[in-house]
């Protein structure tokens, strides 16, 4: 598939996506002015450099989606602002770097042996969680914040011979 064919399917799903992201800010209480209006500045920067970037940004009802071909992992803007980034299964292995920040993570596909073996590459570089798209926001007891169990940030282990 060409690049862009590749970047099209993406600017599509981020359109559609839009819709349902602005739905769900709706249903939403509303984010707090001095965070909007931080974003508000972040989106027109973006806006701004767009042109050298080459990212495509979409906003909506107080949502907004920032479509790129950077597959570097990135944090996003908080509050409602998602990045939609292509990463072919070749390239997976190369979030094994970042699997301390790695949280939750879900896989659209009805392939059940290519949910299989995108669950097990996931698992290996360090996902925590693994759910489908409307579970990934609900919370879980004990579960992991942050990319971390809170436990191991007060513990270790240690192996010790006994001679």
């Amino acid at each position: 598939m060409s690049g862009n064919n590749c970047r099209e399917k993406q600017s599509a799903f981020a359109r559609r996506f839009l819709k349902l992201f602005e739905q769900a800010a709706s249903d939403s209480r509303p984010v707090d002015y001095g965070m909007r209006a931080k974003n508000a500045i972040n989106l027109y920067n973006e806006k701004l450099e767009s042109h050298s970037t080459g990212n495509e940004i979409l906003t909506g009802n107080g949502v907004s989606i920032i479509v790129t071909d950077d597959p570097e992992l990135k944090l996003s803007y908080m509050f409602r602002n998602v990045w939609i980034k292509r990463l072919p299964m070749s390239d997976l292995f190369s979030l094994k770097k970042h699997k301390n920040y790695l949280q939750t993570a879900s896989i659209l596909t009805s392939n059940h042996e290519k949910r299989t073996q995108i669950e097990e590459t996931l698992a290996y570089i360090g996902v925590i969680r693994i759910t489908t798209a409307g579970n990934m926001s609900r919370p879980v007891k004990g579960e992991a914040h942050d990319g971390t169990y809170a436990l191991r940030e007060y513990s270790r282990i240690v192996e010790t011979e006994i001679v």
